[in-house]
């Protein structure tokens, strides 16, 4: 399980929790998290964490900025014939890694599962109800995109050696670009249901604009060169958004429908400010 991290001490500690609490024994398992040049008290819990997280190594990537290039240093440490991939803000399901090699174990080179979205209350704030409309919907990637995003995905050391790792100098994007070179090299990947791992919801404006400012620039950078084979730029990206997915199981009521329709064309166009940079 490879984990890269970059000034979220304050997530990692759970998220190592939900690690070591995986229904896969430690015995059977590898947990590799690697310091992207933190800055906070990341080092403090990960020293911390050694002492009570079996099978816990550490690394640290301070050469290169980004996660890609973090997931990159982690394939060099880790020691298993399949790799499993997550975040410092994610907290995997107990069974998740289990279902993972279980799925890979059909015959599968990546498996990318269900990503599920949390919230800080009861009900989603309208920034919660765009963030989990907009982003992370895993079985979309793989069965209409063919990539699935590294907050939860499983891919085999082979198909490394046979494609290379991760671009390290794309900032977003790099699993989209990943997965797209493995399948184009024969590799296969498919959807997980049962491999589950919660994710919170951008509740602050500022998250979800740095989102899609991130997302933007990554599609730009593809674009660019010559990397995307999907949502090119066109016309049809100017016009405004009439019809937005709700959260699975939420029914919003009109008021949020109507401030989550007027955030997400704001967005909209903010995106294409950063695409045609």
């Amino acid at each position: 399980m490879i984990v890269p991290v970059f000034n979220q001490a304050g997530a990692l500690s759970s998220t190592l929790e939900a690690l070591a609490g995986q229904t896969v024994g430690p015995h059977e398992r590898e947990i590799v998290v690697v310091d992207n040049g933190s800055t906070d008290e990341t080092a403090d819990v990960l020293a911390a964490a050694r002492e009570v997280v079996p099978g816990l190594r550490t690394a640290v990537e301070d050469s290169v900025r980004g996660s890609y290039a973090a997931r990159n240093r982690g394939i060099d440490v880790a020691e298993g014939a399949l790799l499993a991939f997550t975040d410092a803000d994610c907290l995997p399901h107990p069974s998740w890694l289990e279902r993972g090699l279980a799925a890979a174990q059909t015959g599968s080179d990546l498996v990318a599962g269900r990503i599920e979205l949390t919230f800080r209350g009861d009900r989603p704030n309208v920034w919660e109800y765009v963030d989990a409309g907009g982003f992370l919907d895993q079985r979309l990637h793989v069965e209409e995109h063919g990539f699935g995003v590294t907050a939860n995905l499983f891919v085999r050391r082979e198909v490394f050696r046979s494609v290379g790792v991760f671009r390290a100098t794309l900032k977003s994007g790099g699993d989209y670009e990943f997965c797209h070179r493995a399948t184009a090299g024969g590799a296969s990947i498919t959807y997980a249901e049962d491999a589950v791992v919660s994710h919170p919801a951008r509740a602050e404006a500022a998250e979800v604009f740095a989102k899609t400012k991130r997302v933007a620039i990554g599609l730009r950078d593809l674009e660019r060169r010559g990397l995307l084979d999907h949502n090119r730029l066109s016309w049809r990206h100017f016009l405004p958004v009439r019809h937005y997915p709700s959260p699975e199981g939420f029914r919003p009521p009109a008021g949020l429908r109507l401030q989550a329709a007027l955030c997400v064309n704001v967005l909209k166009y903010w995106s294409l400010l950063w695409r045609l940079r």
